[in-house]
C-alpha cells in the first residue's frame, strides 16, 4: 500500500494480488498464480496524476508478460507442482503413427514380398548339416544352441494377407506375431510342405536319450495371432508360449520323441490331434480340439503329456472324456495325471499389436487390450471383446538403436507418467532405477522378448504401485537380475518385480494381469554374483498370472577360454555351483483373489512358492529343486510349494515339483505343504526324481510315496 500526500489532497493506492488460473485446455496441466491489481481509492476527487500513471504502467507491463508466457509455455509456472509429483514433462504429445521400429531388430513383411525376400530377413540360429538317424534322410539342416544366451531379440511382424512356401525357425529371442485384428487374417499356407514358424529339437546329430537331439533347451521364444492351413511342430520348453492361433492339422508338441519340458498354449484352435509325444508336462487354456478321430497314442500312454497336463476352458471333440488322478499305472510307464477345469473363473488375454490397412498412405497401428471374462470357456480369435488403441496414445521405446540407457529408460518413465501405453522394442535395457506404473489400465508390453535388466542398488526392474492400477498389464517381458546390492543382502526384501502394496484388493471386475512374464537370475551375465532375494512380490488382490516361469539358471555362459565345469552334463555351459547367482524365492504372493494358468519356479536356494493371501488359485505348476545345495536344505524343510497358515482358501491343480540334487545326497521332507483347512485343495499332485542322488520323501503334507530314482517317479497324490 502506498500513500501520497499534496497540500489540499490525500490518496491511498493499494496494490494487492489476486489469483488467476492458467493451463492447458484439456486440464492436464494447471497452476495457479498472483497477478499484481490496482486500487485506486481517494477522499477526494483529484489524484497525483504522475503515481497513478506509474502504476498504471507496471500493471500493463505485467499482463503483458503473463499473457506472453501463457502463449508460449506454461511449464515455468508448473516446475514446483511437477517436482511435487514425480512427473517430469506434463506437455502430453500424441506419438507418430506408425512409430519409426527399429530396421535390425523388428522386422514387419507383407504378403507382396517374395519367398526369397522374407526368408533372407528371418533370424535363425545357427545352422548345420547331418543325416537322420531314424528316417535316413540326408543332408538335413538341424540348428544348435549356441544363441542360448545372446544379447540379440528380434520380433517379426506379418501384415495381414496369405504367406505361402515360407518354413522357418523360430529360434532364441525371436517372437512371431500376426498384425490382424483377427487371428485367421495372416495365414502361413503351403502347396506340397508345411510352411511358417516351427521350433525343433537342438543339437540334432547328437544321440540323447536314444534321440537325435533335445528340446529341454527350446526357451525364449513365442508365436502368436496367425493361421496355418498345415500341421505345426512346436517341440519347445519353459518360456515357449503358443497363444491365439489356428492350426490346421497336427500340432506336435515333440520332434521325434527327442526330451522336451513345456509348456503353455493359450486361446487357440487345432483342428486335428494334439501330439505330445515326449512332453513331460504341458498346460493348456481356453482352447478348441476339433479332431473326431481317436488320439494318437505313444507306449500305451493316453494323449497327453508323460507326468502332468492341465486343460482350462477347453472345449471339443477330441478334449479327454474325463480326468485322470495318475495312479493308474500304464504299461511300462507310471501315470499320467490329467486334469480338466471348467468355467475359469477369470481370464484375461495377452493385449497385442495390430495393423489398420485401410489408409492407402499409410499404416495405422493399434494396440489390442482384451477385456476380462468371467466363466467362459473356448477360445476367441476375434477382436470383438477388445479395447482397441490408437499408437498415437502408446510410447513405442528403443527405437533409436545407439540410444544410451539412460535416455531410452527417462522416456518410458515421462511415458508412464503421461498415462500413456509402453511398447518395448526388441532389445536389453539396462536401467537405472525402477519402471512405475501408476494410472489404472496402463499397459507396459514387450515384443522380440525385450529385457529389462535390474538397477544397480537392486531395486525392482518394475514396480506397480498400489491401490491406483486396477487392469495394468505387463506382459512379453523378460527380468533378469542386476549385481545383488549390500542393501539387498542387509534388507532381505529386495525382488525383480514388485507389484502393489498390502492392504490394496484390486479391482475383481479389472484385475491386473502378467502375461508371458519370464525372469531369470543369472544366465547370460558373466558375473556369477548377480542375485536378489525374490524374484516376484505380489501384494495386491486380484492379479491374473498367465504364462510364468520363475527361474534361477542352473547353467550359465561359459567365459573367454573357460572350460565347462561339469562336462559330462554339458560341454557348452558353466554349471552353477553353490553360492552363485543367489535368490531365496520365487514368487511371494500375499494378495488375496490371485490366480495363475501355468507357473514354473526353479532352483531357487529356500522355498520355491511362498503363498499368503486366500482365495487363491493355480492351474498348472511346475518346479525344480536347485541342484547346487547340501544336506541342510533338507534338513531346513524347504518345499516346492509352500502355502502358509494364515491360509484357509487355496486350490491348485496338476501340480508337479522335481528332484536332481547334483551335489550331494539331499532329501526332502515334502514336496508340498499346506494348512490342513477344508478350503485347501490340490488336485493331482506328483513328484519326480530326475537324476543324481537324494530324494523327495512324500508329495504333499507327508503323504504320497518317496521318490529316490527314476523306476519310482512319478509319485501321485489325486
Amino acid at each position: 500500500t502506498g500513500t501520497t500526500r499534496t497540500n489540499t489532497h490525500h490518496t491511498t493506492i493499494h496494490v494487492y494480488m489476486e489469483p488467476l488460473e492458467i493451463g492447458q485446455q484439456d486440464g492436464s496441466s494447471r497452476v495457479e498464480i498472483q497477478v499484481p491489481v490496482l486500487d485506486v481509492r481517494t477522499r477526494y476527487h483529484f489524484i497525483d496524476l504522475k503515481i497513478f500513471l506509474q502504476f498504471l504502467l507496471l500493471f500493463i507491463l505485467l499482463v503483458v508478460a503473463v499473457a506472453v508466457l501463457i502463449v508460449f509455455d506454461t511449464s515455468l509456472f508448473t516446475m514446483a507442482v511437477v517436482n511435487e509429483t514425480n512427473v517430469t514433462d506434463t506437455n502430453y504429445k500424441d506419438e507418430p503413427n506408425p512409430p519409426p521400429w527399429p530396421k535390425h531388430s523388428v522386422k514387419i513383411f507383407s504378403p507382396e514380398q517374395s519367398k526369397d525376400e522374407i526368408l533372407n530377413l528371418i533370424p535363425t540360429d545357427p545352422t548345420y548339416r547331418y543325416d537322420h538317424p531314424d528316417t535316413g534322410a540326408r543332408n538335413q539342416i538341424g540348428y544348435t544352441s549356441e544363441r542360448h544366451f545372446t544379447q540379440e531379440r528380434y520380433a517379426l511382424l506379418f501384415k495381414p494377407g496369405i504367406y505361402r512356401d515360407i518354413p522357418f525357425e523360430v529360434g532364441y529371442y525371436v517372437q512371431v506375431l500376426g498384425l490382424g485384428s483377427d487371428a485367421r487374417e495372416v495365414v502361413f499356407d503351403a502347396k506340397e510342405r508345411d510352411s511358417g514358424p516351427f521350433v525343433q529339437a537342438l543339437n540334432k546329430r547328437d544321440i540323447v536319450g536314444g534321440r537325435p537331439g533335445l528340446s529341454l533347451d527350446c526357451f525364449w521364444r513365442a508365436a502368436e495371432n496367425f493361421e496355418t492351413r498345415q500341421n505345426l511342430l512346436w517341440a519347445v520348453s519353459q518360456a515357449a508360449p503358443l497363444r491365439r492361433v489356428k492350426i490346421g492339422g497336427t500340432l506336435y508338441l515333440h520332434d521325434a520323441g527327442a526330451q522336451a519340458s513345456g509348456g503353455f498354449l493359450a486361446n487357440s484352435i487345432v483342428d486335428e490331434v494334439v501330439e505330445y509325444g515326449s512332453q513331460q508336462q504341458w498346460m493348456s487354456r481356453c482352447c478348441e480340439f476339433r479332431s473326431s478321430t481317436e488320439s494318437k497314442k505313444m507306449d500305451g500312454i493316453p494323449n497327453s503329456a508323460v507326468w502332468n497336463t492341465v486343460y482350462v476352458g477347453c472345449t471339443g471333440p477330441a478334449m479327454p472324456t474325463k480326468p485322470r488322478d495318475g495312479t493308474e499305472d500304464m504299461p511300462n510307464h507310471r501315470g499320467p495325471s490329467i486334469s480338466i477345469v471348467s468355467d475359469p473363473r477369470v481370464v484375461v488375454e495377452k493385449p497385442f499389436v495390430a495393423i489398420d490397412s485401410s489408409n492407402d498412405e499409410k499404416d495405422s497401428y493399434k494396440l489390442h487390450v482384451p477385456k476380462p471374462k468371467f466363466g467362459s470357456n473356448g477360445p476367441d480369435l476375434g477382436s470383438s471383446n477388445h479395447e482397441i488403441r490408437d499408437f498415437s496414445k502408446v510410447y513405442v521405446a528403443g527405437c533409436r538403436e545407439n540410444e544410451e540407457d539412460v535416455f531410452v529408460n527417462s522416456g518410458i518413465q515421462r511415458a508412464l507418467d503421461d498415462g500413456k501405453d509402453v511398447v518395448l522394442t526388441p532389445r536389453i535395457y539396462k536401467l537405472d532405477k525402477p519402471l512405475v506404473l501408476s494410472r489404472p489400465n496402463q499397459v507396459l508390453l514387450g515384443l522380440g522378448l525385450a529385457t529389462l535388466v535390474a538397477p544397480p542398488d537392486g531395486k525392482p526392474c518394475i514396480i506397480v504401485e498400489p491401490h491406483t492400477t486396477e487392469g495394468v498389464r505387463i506382459a512379453g517381458i523378460m527380468l533378469e537380475a542386476g549385481a545383488f546390492s549390500d542393501d539387498c543382502k542387509r534388507s532381505n526384501t529386495c525382488s525383480l518385480l514388485q507389484w502393489g502394496a498390502a492392504g490394496d484388493a484390486g479391482n475383481p471386475r479389472n484385475p491386473g494381469l502378467l502375461s508371458d512374464v519370464f525372469v531369470r537370475v543369472g544366465g547370460s551375465s558373466l558375473d556369477r554374483s548377480v542375485g536378489t532375494n525374490v524374484m516376484v512380490k505380489i501384494h495386491s488382490g486380484n492379479v491374473v498370472g498367465d504364462n510364468i516361469w520363475l527361474w534361477r539358471a542352473d547353467h550359465v555362459e561359459l567365459r573367454d577360454g573357460e572350460d565347462a565345469n561339469f562336462p559330462e552334463i554339458s560341454q557348452h555351459y558353466h554349471q552353477t555351483t553353490k553360492g552363485e547367482c543367489p535368490v531365496r524365492v520365487g514368487l511371494e504372493v500375499t494378495g488375496d483373489n490371485v490366480t495363475m494358468y501355468g507357473l514354473a519356479v526353479e532352483h531357487t536356494t529356500e522355498n520355491q512358492l511362498v503363498w499368503s493371501g486366500n482365495h487363491g488359485a493355480v492351474y498348472f505348476y511346475q518346479s525344480e529343486f536347485p541342484y547346487d545345495v547340501d544336506t541342510t536344505y533338507g534338513d531346513a524343510g524347504y518345499a516346492g510349494y509352500c502355502v502358509t497358515e494364515k491360509v484357509t482358501d487355496h486350490v491348485a491343480y496338476g501340480v508337479g515339483v522335481y528332484s536332481n540334487f547334483r551335489d550331494a545326497p539331499v532329501e526332502v521332507p515334502t514336496a508340498i505343504r499346506h494348512p490342513p483347512f477344508e478350503d485347501i485343495s490340490f488336485v493331482n499332485s506328483c513328484t519326480v526324481f530326475l537324476n543324481n542322488q537324494g530324494s523327495i520323501q512324500s508329495v504333499i503334507n507327508f503323504e504320497g510315496a518317496a521318490v529316490t530314482s527314476m523306476e519310482e517317479s512319478p509319485s501321485y497324490v489325486p
